[in-house]
């Protein structure tokens, strides 16, 4: 009996080192996918991967410590070795969330107890035993893992941002030129790096106006493309940072590590093929040689994946001298990218380094629309889909539904408008100076109802996601009547664009949000619209509709019932639709002020219903809103409306932007990314380029 369970223990070894080899290439292969997915089957298993990894290895050592010594278990006691460079990671992962970083410590004293039991376990079956050409090629690994292992605890310190704001530091940059490629953008983006760290960890980082690359977002002749596309190479080195060994890789140790890595890996495999395999599994040989040709090959590719990377380019530029000329100014590390980056992907480790397009944003954005998914459900739901809503958490369900492959339209023309606005106060400056005011206070966490009294009262702004939804009510009921030519032309379609990713953010992505986190909110609107819509899907509405084009038809129907209770009063001069929901009473009026302005006598406010000028600020949020108001009264068109509207929802994106916290920022790096990350980071230019135009 105890003979059988020492085998059973042998065979669960087995599996265990195994399973930490697969979760070791699962790593390897799919990392990278978190810099353009939030989530899918993929990063399910990377997350199933990285949590497996420290786990197996603990059951792993804990039996192999307790096991008998005898010659048969010395190969199996060689794997420890192997286990602890496992422990290290690949070099494109150290951390899967932010918090992962901020544990370094813990990770720091986990060192000790992994790398003595290692220790105790090849001086317990390899040394004791007589291992021949196998201690040495113990020796050999064991000093590898060793040095990847404390590479990634290294890293993750690297990665924790209050570690950034402790050693920063000002960078050299360079001259580039000023039409951008992909290669040349991310070249740029290494001189400016300082500057999106300093952003991240909460520190000012003073330009050097004799730097022509440090000022290029001032220059006119840089495009707004290239500038967005510096930004997005700028997020992905900050995700390297934060999430992979590149704060460890490019230093002089980093390079020594990865020079010799491949080396004694070989010489291991050359002792271990030395060794007499007499009395020994054939299955453990091929283990062992499946497991040492493996991490051979990974060793070359770390090797030249680093020496091939950009962030060397930025390492040798930023320390001129010999090594700096050979390499740099020959031309030689150019040849050895362009050497690199072509390498057949057929080769399983030796795959091609990405080129730099990878880095870039995938371009993609959550949507979420309140009145279709009122009326219609959500029709996305495939077979994936409706097996991770019963298993997984209802966030994790919504994350996956609503953030898959929608497209910004108009993309140039979203951040034109983002631009234009970021640095509007560069050329109003001496006037805002004079007219700033102090901040005010947030709003209490009260009723609904009595919260709006409140913020009225004492002259409060809104929350931004009450705002958002309120505008999301009004840009669709605006929309569904209005024709469809001027709803397809460039300014509708970002308007409607923007309109359902913010309500996506509130729905799904709240971190992404400065301010309260009211998921209530959102609920009861939600829960108020499909309860009129119960209510109203079967008989006709009461009052007349306005004429619209065909299409949606639920969905007018819909806005049509919204806007027939909202002309109905009840007590206290409150509409019918105001007792269900603010937000939807808000909403609705706020687009018929907008239609109002179209057709002046086809609607007219109710005179007894009391919407002051204080409310409509509060709709336009801010008393910017007053003048051009004015303005677009004087001007009754649709395309300087449509102006209007998405002069509206390019503020408040802003705004969510750049009050949303930098460690939600960080923390979406790793989930794709997201818009607002990428109009912060233009935000936090925007303020350089202030700076510099005054200094």
């Amino acid at each position: 009996m105890a003979g059988l369970l020492t085998r059973m223990t042998e065979w669960l070894i087995r599996a265990m080192v195994l399973s930490s080899f697969v979760a070791h290439v699962v790593l390897f292969l799919f990392a990278d996918i978190r810099r353009h997915r939030a989530f899918d089957w993929r990063t399910l298993l990377l997350w199933l991967a990285y949590q497996m990894s420290d786990s197996i290895v603990n059951y792993a050592l804990s039996h192999l410590s307790l096991g008998s010594t005898s010659h048969e278990q010395q190969l199996i006691a060689f794997w420890a070795a192997l286990l602890l460079l496992y422990l290290g990671g690949t070099d494109n992962i150290t951390a899967y969330s932010l918090e992962d970083s901020k544990l370094w410590k813990r990770k720091a004293l986990d060192v000790f107890f992994k790398v003595g039991g290692s220790i105790y376990v090849l001086y317990k079956h390899v040394y004791i035993g007589g291992g021949g050409t196998l201690i040495p090629a113990s020796a050999i690994m064991f000093a590898v893992g060793i040095a990847k292992y404390v590479e990634k605890v290294l890293a993750l310190r690297g990665g924790d941002l209050s570690s950034i704001q402790s050693t920063r530091k000002r960078q050299p940059g360079a001259t580039r030129r000023q039409k951008l490629n992909d290669e040349q953008a991310l070249l740029v983006a290494h001189d400016l790096f300082d500057i999106c760290k300093g952003a991240f960890a909460d520190f000012w980082v003073v330009n050097d106006a004799r730097e022509p690359s440090r000022t290029i977002f001032s220059s006119e002749s840089l495009t707004l493309k290239d500038k967005c596309k510096v930004v997005e190479m700028e997020l992905s080195l900050m995700y390297d940072t934060l999430y992979t060994k590149a704060s460890v890789i490019y230093t002089w140790r980093g390079y020594g590590v990865r020079v010799a890595s491949p080396v004694a890996t070989a010489a291991a495999i050359l002792l271990f093929w030395l060794y007499s395999k007499d009395g020994h599994r054939l299955a453990d040989v091929v283990i062992t040689y499946i497991l040492l040709v493996f991490t051979f090959l990974l060793d070359v590719r770390w090797l030249l994946g680093a020496l091939a990377s950009t962030w060397t380019y930025a390492f040798l530029t930023d320390r001129p001298g010999p090594l700096h000329h050979k390499l740099v100014c020959s031309g030689r590390w150019q040849r050895l990218r362009r050497a690199v980056m072509p390498m057949d992907p057929r080769w399983l480790l030796l795959y091609r380094l990405p080129s730099s397009s990878y880095r870039r944003w995938s371009g993609t954005i959550g949507q979420y629309n309140l009145l279709r998914e009122c009326t219609h459900g959500n029709t996305r739901s495939g077979f994936f889909s409706r097996q991770l809503k019963k298993f997984a958490s209802d966030d994790i369900w919504k994350e996956y539904q609503y953030s898959r492959g929608f497209e910004v339209p108009e993309q140039e023309l979203v951040f034109e408008r983002v631009w234009e606005l970021l640095m509007t106060p560069s050329r109003k400056e001496k006037e805002e100076e004079e007219k700033k005011k102090e901040a005010k206070p947030e709003a209490l966490v009260l009723g609904h109802e009595d919260r709006r009294l409140l913020d009225h009262a004492l002259d409060f702004g809104p929350e931004l996601q009450e705002l958002v939804l309120i505008w999301h009510i009004a840009t669709d009921v605006f929309f569904l009547h209005i024709d469809e030519e001027a709803a397809s032309s460039p300014d509708g379609k970002v308007i409607k664009t923007l309109s359902d990713y913010m309500v996506f953010l509130v729905a799904v992505r709240q971190e992404m949000l400065p301010g309260l986190k009211l998921h209530s909110l959102y609920t009861e609107t939600r829960v108020a619209l499909e309860t009129i819509w119960k209510v109203n899907a079967k008989k006709s509405s009461s009052c007349r509709p306005r004429t619209s084009p065909r299409g949606r038809a639920r969905e007018k129907k819909l806005a049509s019932a919204l806007q027939c209770m909202e002309g109905k009063l009840v007590d206290s001069n409150k509409s019918c639709l105001y007792k269900k929901s603010i937000i939807l009473s808000d909403g609705t009026y706020c687009a018929e002020l907008l239609l109002g302005r179209l057709e002046p006598s086809d609607w007219k406010t109710n005179p007894t219903k009391e919407k002051s000028l204080k409310l409509l600020q509060f709709f336009f949020s801010g008393p910017w809103w007053e003048e051009y108001w004015k303005h677009v009264e004087l001007q009754s068109n649709m395309p300087r409306l449509l102006k209007f509207i998405l002069k509206v929802w390019v503020r408040m994106l802003i705004f969510g932007s750049v009050r949303c916290s930098r460690d939600s920022h960080a923390r979406q790096l790793s989930r794709g990314g997201d818009l607002t990350t990428i109009v912060w980071m233009l935000a936090v230019h925007a303020g350089h380029c202030r700076t510099d135009r005054n200094a």
